[in-house]
């Protein structure tokens, strides 16, 4: 009996080591992911979602003046994310009016594109008709997150004491 016994202390050793490393591979490869892979993107998505959630202008609207593809009209600002999803109403280009001095203003220049399959946007942020910044995101491989942070850095540079008017 004391040789049974001790067999099945032994398994049952064995059987807790195979699942700790199973569990530390899963563990490894679930990090792995975090880091680079989708799953990474996937969490960094819904951390932009929250954040970009919040109110902007302490609750109020803001009215931006626009151009999609080439029909000028207005958008209504609540969140970044009011401003990304208006952002969908495009189809090939847009022009972001930041701020009230229209054209003299702060503007944000979009151009979208196909490449090889993959969506690409080009986006200028301009001051004065003067180029500020601009920047190239391939949706497909990349994710929305460069997209809004740009968008986002433009905002808080349009808020008329450069602080982030949309937290």
């Amino acid at each position: 009996m004391k040789g049974h016994s001790l067999w099945h202390e032994l398994m049952e050793t064995v059987e807790v080591v195979v699942i700790s490393l199973v569990l530390l591979f899963i563990g490894i490869n679930i990090a792995k992911e975090i880091k680079s892979g989708e799953l990474g993107q996937i969490i960094g998505f819904f951390k932009m979602m929250k954040e970009g959630q919040a109110d902007v202008f302490e609750g109020e609207t803001r009215t931006l003046a626009v151009e999609f593809d080439g029909v000028e009209g207005t958008i209504e600002v609540r969140s970044l994310n009011d401003l990304s999803m208006q952002m969908s109403n495009m189809r090939k280009s847009a022009i972001i009016y930041l701020e009230e001095s229209g054209k003299f203003g702060r503007t944000l220049d979009i151009r979208m594109d196909e490449v090889d399959h993959d969506d690409i946007v080009k986006i200028a942020e301009c001051f004065g008709g003067e180029l500020v910044r601009e920047q190239e995101f391939n949706m497909d491989k990349e994710g929305p997150m460069g997209l809004v942070s740009f968008l986002g850095e433009a905002l808080k540079a349009a808020s008329p004491d450069g602080e982030e008017w949309w937290k």
